[in-house]
């Protein structure tokens, strides 16, 4: 069975890894805080905000969730769903 992965640019890997710095300067934290809250191993974690490797889904949530955010807060808006009035 073929599984099509979605690729993120090293623009959108950008974005993300500094929304998700962003967080954790606006609330004084660290990212060794933010892997043991997250689930995500340390290196790993530090290895996706280099723009090294990509964020899954779940890692996204986990992310959002330890920020007590909502995952959207952490994508670029071309992937967010357009708001009608």
């Amino acid at each position: 069975m073929k599984t099509d992965l979605m690729i993120l640019t090293a623009e959108t890997r950008q974005f993300i890894a500094a929304r998700i710095e962003e967080l954790l300067t606006a609330a004084e934290r660290t990212k060794t805080w933010l892997a043991k809250h997250s689930g995500i191993p340390i290196t790993t974690l530090e290895r996706k905000l280099a723009g090294d490797a990509d964020f899954t889904l779940p890692e996204l949530a986990r992310v959002a969730r330890a920020h007590d955010s909502e995952p959207h807060a952490l994508i670029p808006p071309t992937f967010q769903p357009a708001v009608e009035p």
